[in-house]
């Protein structure tokens, strides 16, 4: 026979209260009650930490810069008065460090308890180039980081003839030119160099600050720069070492010197038939 169904609702409610007794909620809301005054206690602890004087922030070590000022890095890194080492966004403030143009890499550490440290690498011009009417340095990546201005000392070659041809393989052999020089000095120290001017004719070409000239043309740079090591001896032996001196390199076989007087080309002996090195 069939027990009444109201009966079994009854026996089920009484198995329910049985196994789940009035303790579990206690339990439960006492582990609850636990983890939130732990959460708070962390809370609380972490907020001292941060703000604590113990932390303050005394001294400020900034290292590797050259063009930069110790005093423009910290104008751009933000930080608060009495600010302490533990609430510092390291993040934020190296992104609010690089937005300057000369910096290339941020380096940011805390040495506790009171000091931070900043070191910058900057970028590395190696030449400036002329874009239009305006003047731009140039790394040694090849890329434009920056316009000149009034404030920029500079003791660089100038590139000219580069607008059309930033991102081409003449480009690159200009970068090499120089980068060659400033590492050899061979024949020409990069010191000594005013300009390095491109011609889709001609090629490289250099011009000194004494004014004499080198024509490169496109290739086999490594090799004419040390022939010209040479040539400048021998010229130099000669005499012939005047500002208007111009050196032709175009023909891997022959160099061919020219004596440029009042915008004339005028040949002399040692251009006769080419110099042979």
């Amino acid at each position: 026979m069939k027990r009444p169904f109201k009966k079994r609702i009854l026996r089920k409610d009484n198995r329910w209260k049985n196994t789940h007794p009035k303790g579990d909620y206690l339990a439960v809301l006492f582990l609850l009650s636990l983890v939130f005054l732990m959460a708070t206690g962390f809370i609380s602890l972490y907020l001292w930490f941060i703000t604590s004087p113990f932390f303050r922030i005394e001294e400020i070590r900034v290292t590797g810069c050259r063009e930069l000022t110790e005093k423009e890095v910290l104008s751009l890194a933000g930080l608060k008065p009495n600010q302490t080492l533990l609430s510092v966004n390291l993040e934020a403030m190296a992104r609010r460090i690089s937005v300057n143009p000369w910096v290339k890499q941020i380096s940011l550490r805390r040495e506790f308890p009171r000091r931070l440290i900043i070191e910058v690498k900057e970028k590395k011009p190696l030449a400036l180039c002329r874009i239009g009417e305006e003047l731009f340095f140039v790394d040694e990546e090849g890329n434009l980081f920056k316009r000149l201005t009034a404030e920029d000392e500079v003791n660089f070659p100038i590139i000219t003839g580069m607008d059309k041809m930033l991102k081409s393989q003449v480009f690159a052999q200009v970068l090499f030119l120089i980068k060659y020089l400033a590492k050899t000095g061979d024949g020409l120290s990069v010191n000594e160099v005013a300009e390095i001017a491109i011609d889709e004719e001609r090629g490289i070409s250099l011009i000194s600050e004494r004014g004499y000239q080198v024509r490169m043309g496109f290739d086999a740079i490594e090799e004419k720069i040390k022939r010209l090591q040479k040539v400048l001896a021998t010229l130099q032996l000669k005499g012939l070492s005047d500002p208007y001196i111009m050196v032709d390199l175009r023909d891997v076989n022959r160099v061919y010197v020219v004596n440029r007087e009042k915008g004339k080309l005028k040949e002399t002996k040692l251009q006769k038939g080419g110099l042979r090195i």
